[in-house]
């Protein structure tokens, strides 16, 4: 199994594809959707990788709101009453170990290395997040009321602010 996870590892994802079949197509994309069909056609190993990587995507996704809707009604229920805020710090302490991690692991039931791995990811997407926020807060600046981002912006200007953000 581990061998498997490995070559699905070694295989592009679909937002890999996608962002190399964009380029391709400059932009267009219809194009895009063609070419990134046509080599998941082609390729049914490929194929296999990506569809299991959106089906585990959308089952972590769905596992993270049912886990946020809980705490919300734990919330709910607790915050009226002083005399449950024992009961509201015991139920927020439960759903946490409940937190669903890649593969719909939940936190309760991984070891030290998994706990690891899943933080390292966790970092590597603050990071990209905190990048993305940077970018978009230097474009956000560098626009003046009324204006559109491509009115202001050309792509070397955006580039130089993307490295600024960095």
């Amino acid at each position: 199994m581990a061998q498997a996870q490995q070559k699905a590892a070694d295989l592009p994802t679909l937002s890999t594809l996608s962002r190399d079949a964009l380029d391709r197509h400059n932009g267009i994309i219809d194009g895009a959707v063609t070419d990134v069909a046509a080599l998941l056609r082609q390729d049914a190993k490929l194929l296999r990788s990506v569809v299991e990587a959106a089906i585990r995507d959308a089952l972590t996704y769905r596992a993270s709101l049912i886990m946020r809707h809980d705490r919300a009604a734990i919330i709910h229920r607790a915050t009226n009453e002083r005399a449950n805020v024992v009961a509201l710090a015991r139920g927020l302490s439960a759903s946490l170990l409940d937190m669903p991690l890649a593969g719909g692991a939940r936190l309760r039931d991984c070891d030290r290395s998994f706990v690891q791995r899943e933080a390292e990811r966790f970092d590597g997407l603050a990071r990209d997040c905190g990048h993305k926020a940077r970018f978009l807060t230097h474009i956000a600046q560098s626009i003046p009321d009324g204006k559109t981002v491509g009115q202001v912006i050309d792509d070397a200007r955006a580039l130089d602010l993307w490295k600024d953000a960095a």
